[in-house]
């Protein structure tokens, strides 16, 4: 089954589309917050694919309340993170770029046009935002990993660093 991507006949020339893949195992509350985050987006090519991780409850009532054009697969028991993902990139095609999700973010409404704008200006195959605490959102929680000359990953940032512009440029990083 291959997703609908957006109609690009309305789209300013050149907009690629992204398809945002949300995996999600029995969410909690905030779940609706990730899904009115995605639904709030200005950015117009966007297709929102909910791999349900066999939830103990089907969540497919809880996506189609918040974003009634996402397209919700329910697997029948959770395989994992990186299975369920890759589930979900065997049912997209055409789509120049994909959104990796949790069941658990809320993303800024700029947050996916931001990202495309800049993955062309820099020509990254893969780029990625901040990550902040949900409930303390001036704490940095991720921004990659660097590696030193032997190999070992280490985080870029300090655990319970504020988030004063510091890291607003970008950087390449190991992952």
């Amino acid at each position: 089954m291959d997703l609908p991507l957006p109609d690009d006949s309305d789209a300013p020339a050149n907009l690629p589309s992204v398809v945002a893949v949300v995996v999600a195992h029995d969410p909690g509350e905030w779940f609706e917050a990730t899904m009115a985050s995605l639904a709030d987006q200005d950015y117009d090519q966007l297709a929102v694919l909910v791999i349900d991780a066999g939830s103990a409850e089907p969540i497919r009532d809880r996506v189609g309340a918040v974003y009634p054009n996402a397209l919700v697969r329910r697997l029948d028991e959770n395989p994992g993170y990186g299975a369920a993902t890759n589930e979900a990139v065997a049912m997209v095609q055409g789509a120049p770029f994909l959104l990796l999700c949790h069941d658990d973010i809320e993303l800024a409404p700029t947050t996916v046009r931001v990202l495309v704008e800049e993955a062309y200006r820099s020509n990254a195959g893969l780029v990625g935002p901040k990550l902040v605490r949900w409930d303390a959102p001036r704490e940095i929680l991720q921004l990659g990993l660097s590696v030193d000359k032997t190999g070992y990953a280490s985080p870029r940032v300090d655990r319970g660093e504020f988030d004063q512009e510091q890291h607003d440029s970008v950087r390449d990083v190991f992952a």
